[in-house]
């Protein structure tokens, strides 16, 4: 009964379809799966913005213990729909853990620090992939790429030789 109150609490004013994309947005974070909330979207009878509005209103009433995406488990898709070699995609992923174990991803959008790894890698391999083009599969902004990227590099400049 208390859990049928809080729905139609949340109801009020606000569309069932947002509700249900936000909650399925909500589900997928809360069990660690990497769904973009525009993946969502994709197939919801309702747009970006109002999925990510029945998400934060589901998480501002429940509080939901989501867990955090690592930039690490954004490289393979973004990898994928970048369509890199897997060397480039491996190299990526080796900076994404630099980056983790440098602290360079705390606070910040697991997403900007993926592509911006992806973009350094492809970078160091010759690719001509260029920031807009990893920055709108990645679903950040070309600044926030640049951005991770020269912290990225400052990062790479201070690792000892081996």
């Amino acid at each position: 009964h208390h859990l049928v109150i809080q729905w139609s609490h949340l109801i009020t004013g606000r569309s069932i379809e947002s509700l249900a994309a936000g909650s399925l947005y909500a589900a997928c974070r809360c069990r660690g799966l990497h769904r973009s909330s525009t993946e969502i979207a994709g197939v919801a009878r309702c747009s970006l913005d109002h999925v990510r509005l029945g998400y934060r209103v589901l998480n501002a009433e429940l509080e939901l213990e989501t867990k955090l995406v690592s930039p690490v488990a954004r490289i393979p898709p973004l990898a994928a729909e970048s369509e890199v070699s897997n060397c480039v995609q491996h190299r990526a992923i080796e900076l994404a853990h630099l980056a983790e174990e440098a602290g360079l991803a705390n606070g910040r959008s697991p997403s900007g620090v993926a592509a911006a790894c992806l973009y350094l890698a492809e970078q160091e391999s010759g690719g001509t992939t260029t920031q807009t083009e990893i920055s709108a599969l990645a679903e950040t902004t070309p600044v926030t790429l640049r951005e991770r990227y020269y912290e990225l590099q400052e990062v790479l400049d201070e690792e000892p030789l081996e």
